[in-house]
């Protein structure tokens, strides 16, 4: 599914709902978050989910994909 998103250049971000929206900001209000960065988030997927970081890095505009999906979720969640 990640590879029709990247392909399509279509963000999975900008389909969530705003009610799922406000529940993510009450819960990170409850939260200290610290955003991860694009590269940090690829680490962490390596460890459990080779096919999607595999899907992220060869796919053409992958990480770019995953960096502007990053940003959108950030500013949907005012960090």
């Amino acid at each position: 599914e990640a590879y029709r998103y990247i392909k399509s250049g279509t963000s999975r971000i900008d389909e969530l709902s705003e009610e799922d929206w406000k529940s993510f900001r009450h819960h990170a209000q409850d939260l200290n978050l610290k955003v991860p960065s694009a590269e940090q988030i690829l680490d962490v997927l390596k460890q459990d989910r080779l096919d999607l970081t595999s899907i992220i890095i060869n796919t053409p505009n992958g990480k770019e994909w995953l960096e502007s999906e990053l940003d959108k979720a950030k500013e949907k969640l005012g960090v």
